[in-house]
């Protein structure tokens, strides 16, 4: 599993390293944020970085760059997890070769804890497919979203059908 989810970031806080790799290997995006490109390095396989006012981040896009192709030979993927304490961490979703990039619903609008939280940390681990395969489970997919926002339509056009009358000029419907 995740050194994400079991802990594993508690170097984070002491600083075992803080590099920031020479070469981007990923990016983060939110709609009107500026993209995140330099992560601090804190363990081999782990980066961190952050948000300011997450309250205000529905979604967030997370796409590997070219730097990335030395471990996506060798297997690897990466995957993004936030935490509000560097203690607790939550998956959000996972991206390697075959999906280089994606977006992910973080619910962080509707987040009781995140109401008044001013910094929420992201982090990425970068690790082999099989374990981002046992994680995929958590992810919030957008498509989801477009399921529930289709049977919304679905329901209004079903509503609107029933208010349907005959014309008398041959058979035309009026809704």
């Amino acid at each position: 599993m995740s050194g994400f989810i079991n802990g594993g970031m508690n170097g984070a806080s002491s600083g075992v390293m803080n590099n920031v790799p020479a070469t981007p290997l990923f990016g983060v995006a939110a709609s009107g944020r500026p993209v995140i490109l330099n992560f601090k390095q804190v363990q081999e396989n782990q980066f961190l970085a952050g948000f300011d006012t997450p309250q205000n981040i529905p979604d967030v896009s997370f796409f590997l760059l070219p730097g990335f192709e030395q471990y996506a030979l060798n297997g690897f993927g990466a995957s993004i997890h936030f935490s509000v304490d560097g203690q607790n961490w939550e998956f959000l979703g996972a991206v390697a070769a075959n999906k280089p990039s994606d977006i992910f619903r973080t619910g962080w609008p509707s987040n009781e804890t995140l109401k008044n939280c001013a910094f929420l940390q992201i982090g990425i681990s970068v690790e082999p497919i099989e374990n981002l395969v046992k994680l995929e489970g958590g992810a919030r997919p957008v498509a989801d979203r477009m399921n529930f926002a289709k049977g919304i339509a679905m329901n209004l056009f079903h509503y609107m059908e029933s208010f349907e009358k005959r014309a008398m000029d041959g058979g035309n419907f009026l809704v």
